[in-house]
């Protein structure tokens, strides 16, 4: 019998002949006790470093103890103990063995990918500014961090990743049952019109309950969670006195899953959310080294003892972005926010992420555009940060496997992946350990390529690396990312103006979250807020419609769906059955029609059907070149064409001025309300422009009149049609457009048109 088959089965099913237990822990064990002597963990050079040391200290102590790491394991490792750890790299399906090689701690750009950045290389030398030793760890930081073990305080860091038998027993009881996921609670802010709803499974509640209905509550909640005293003055200083932010802060801290939407979002509570999850996040990560500080010090009192604290890499925290200012602005924030003292490479940063765009704010762009899109909108960066104890410096482009913090936009990180992958370097394993994932500004996430995050977060995180540091401690790595579980518990939080399917997917069901559970903060969309209404009531103020003679006819079209899976279809087969024959034989204009459609692959459906059959049609879509884009706005302006299809996506990059509407078929809902009304803007636009051009000028005679307004028609509203095609599966969209009560009317109405 093989050598290998053999060690493996006797490991497996022990002296006794019965299959092992489910974790492995006696011979884990085993070698946690025989071996800890000699072997360290990949992050205990914290408890000197972290608080007294430069980086080039680091390294040298790190060297120092690599080589007494050798020396012990060549004179304390037994024959048995090489057999059992043999046994356990069968276990974890490790193909190769151990490599000995070092990570070089002072090269930031090691394996650093800055896409888009040609000049990365030349800069691997750059000066450190203010690189002097970190400080020591203040009286009153060190006496937080000893209250981790104070039995009146919850340290929820502590008990939802260091509570193994906890864990262990939820997992097993999740597996075993298959609970869904349910509602727990739900509550209204009325100040703010926003509703919280809390998600868990059936006999898993919530780690910690909570009640922040006042300020004194709330500063008492926020020290039961036995948090660092410099977050707790940060949380006061920002003020948070609304119901929604206290309760915000309150979910964060309990690390559950976050699905927070900012539509219709007062400005400080907007303003402020960054800084909410950026302190949690710092609270996180310092904590979490406390607790690698606390227990070396037992250990060098009792080798004993197990303290399972940590993962296979270092980096601990995922921040997802979808361009380069937001995370220039994050970092800013970060920094002043915790009055970081000492940036290192902020030059660097400056160069690469920092931009004015002066065309920008001089343009005709909505708002909200300009905001998006303002400073540098590229969309290929990542970069790693490492916080000290004391959190008074910030080492930004450290390399991945020794950052606490992986900052990065979803494309930018899977393209480094994807080449340290290709070029076989260990370190494309450093997301394996990740405790907490941010996606902030979700809808640019969605609108640049939403399966770059998908993959990521499914084929990359939290997933075992091939390859395992010889520095990695097995007897400190939790057991349940051993056991490939870490998914069951590591917190997502996703902030976006608005949720659609994929958001909830990703907060649901990506990380289970099974002690925590999820919260969903959803903005109440009354009918004084809707879409609809606010648009109405602009028209009516700028005297354009009257709601009496002249009106701006909207009719939403209600379609049947059997099943999700065939949505797709049924929306097709109406706008193919219905819609196509009423813009060929019921429009009052029979040039100027616009068909919005926010799915790419309906729009190529869309568009291929309507050449089959020889429809006068055009489309413009964001993989259109330029050219194609000038010429097909200019042919359906000029009439020469019937229809223009638009996509989404386009929309949301361009936002162009498409002249010529005088229809508006919505071949689907905009995920973004804002779009429903910029859209509708290309009609009024052209009527207004339509009435300029027909109104007589100084000088002008009357032929040269008559000849302008054979050019140019005069566009009534009234005859204008707008055509919103919707299902029950669209309540998502549908409620932030007409209102939620609205919504529910159009989804359980008799009849299947409705105007409005």
């Amino acid at each position: 019998m093989d050598t290998d088959t053999s060690r493996k089965r006797q490991f497996e099913n022990g002296s006794n002949g019965k299959k092992k237990n489910k974790f492995g822990r006696k011979e884990l064990r085993h070698i946690s006790r025989t071996s800890r002597r000699g072997q360290i963990s990949h992050e205990e050079n914290l408890s000197d470093n972290e608080i007294n040391g430069s980086d080039s200290d680091e390294y040298d102590h790190e060297e120092k103890l690599n080589k007494n790491t050798k020396r012990s394991r060549r004179s304390n490792h037994s024959e048995e103990n090489k057999l059992a750890y043999n046994a356990l790299v069968t276990l974890l399906k490790h193909e190769h063995p151990l490599e000995n090689k070092k990570v070089d701690t002072n090269d930031p750009d090691q394996d650093q990918e800055e896409a888009g950045s040609a000049e990365k290389k030349t800069e691997a030398t750059e000066d450190i500014e203010n690189n002097e030793s970190e400080p020591e760890e203040d009286d009153e930081d060190v006496k937080i961090a000893e209250d981790s073990s104070n039995s009146k305080r919850h340290d929820t860091l502590q008990l939802h990743f260091n509570e193994e038998e906890a864990i262990e027993k939820a997992i097993s009881q999740y597996e075993s049952k298959k609970p869904k996921l349910k509602i727990l609670g739900r509550d209204r802010y009325k100040d703010e019109t926003y509703t919280r709803i809390n998600y868990g499974y059936e006999n898993l509640s919530l780690t910690i309950p909570s009640d922040v209905s006042d300020k004194a509550k709330f500063e008492s909640n926020l020290e039961s969670y036995n948090i660092k005293l410099k977050v707790f003055k940060r949380f006061q200083e920002l003020n948070p006195t609304s119901e929604l932010e206290k309760q915000l802060i309150d979910s964060l801290l309990q690390y559950q899953n976050i699905n927070f939407q900012y539509y219709n979002l007062p400005q400080k509570i907007r303003k402020n959310y960054q800084k909410y999850y950026l302190l949690h996040i710092a609270n996180h990560l310092v904590k979490s080294k406390d607790t690698l500080i606390h227990n070396n010090l037992k250990l060098k009192n009792d080798s004993s003892l197990e303290c399972r604290d940590q993962g296979y890499t270092r980096p601990k925290v995922l921040v997802l972005l979808p361009t380069r200012n937001a995370a220039w602005d994050l970092v800013n924030k970060l920094t002043n926010l915790l009055g970081i003292k000492q940036v290192s490479n902020m030059n660097r940063f400056k160069k690469d992420f920092y931009a004015v765009n002066e065309s920008l704010n001089s343009s005709s762009k909505p708002k909200e555009f300009k905001e998006f899109f303002k400073g540098n909108s590229n969309d290929l960066f990542n970069f790693g940060m490492r916080l000290n104890n004391s959190m008074t410096t910030v080492n930004l482009f450290s390399s991945p496997a020794n950052s606490d913090l992986i900052c990065a936009s979803p494309l930018g990180l899977k393209l480094m992946i994807e080449k340290q992958t290709a070029a076989k370097f260990k370190e494309h394993n450093f997301l394996s350990s990740i405790e907490v994932v941010v996606m902030d500004k979700a809808e640019g996430l969605l609108m640049s390529n939403w399966s770059h995050v998908t993959e990521l977060l499914s084929e990359y995180v939290n997933k075992s690396p091939t390859k395992i540091s010889d520095q990695v401690d097995f007897s400190r790595v939790r057991m349940y990312t051993i056991n490939d579980k870490s998914d069951y518990v590591t917190q997502l939080m996703l902030f976006s103006k608005y949720s659609t399917p994929e958001f909830n997917n990703a907060t649901n069901t990506q990380f289970k979250n099974l002690q925590s559970g999820v919260s969903i903060f959803k903005p109440y969309i009354t009918d004084e807020k809707a879409a609809v209404n606010q648009y109405k009531l602009r028209l009516l103020k700028s005297g354009l419609i009257d709601n009496k003679v002249n009106k701006l006819r909207q009719v939403f079209l209600r379609f049947h769906v059997e099943q999700l899976t065939k949505s797709a279809d049924s929306r097709f087969e109406f706008f193919k059955n219905i819609i196509l024959s009423q813009i060929i034989n019921k429009l009052s204009y029979e040039t100027g029609t616009l068909v919005y459609i926010p799915s790419y692959i309906d729009y190529i459906r869309v568009k291929n059907y309507l050449s089959d059959i020889n429809i006068s049609a055009v489309g413009i879509d964001e993989y259109s070149s330029q050219k194609e884009l000038t010429r097909n706005r200019f042919l359906f302006k000029s009439g020469k064409v019937k229809i223009i299809l638009y996509t989404e996506r386009l929309h949301f990059y361009k936002r162009f001025e498409i002249k010529g509407v005088r229809n508006v078929i919505f071949y689907g809902l905009p995920t973004d309300p804002i779009f429903y009304s910029e859209v509708l803007n290309f009609i009024v636009d052209n009527k207004i422009r339509s009435e300029m051009s027909t109104t007589p000028k100084f000088g002008q005679t009357e032929d040269e009149e008559d000849d302008e307004i054979e050019t140019e028609d005069t566009i009534d509203l009234n005859l204008c049609m707008i055509r919103v095609m919707f299902s029950k599966l669209d309540m998502m969209q549908l409620d932030k457009l007409v209102g939620l009560k609205l919504a529910n009317e159009l989804i359980q109405a008799d009849s299947e048109i409705n105007e409005i």
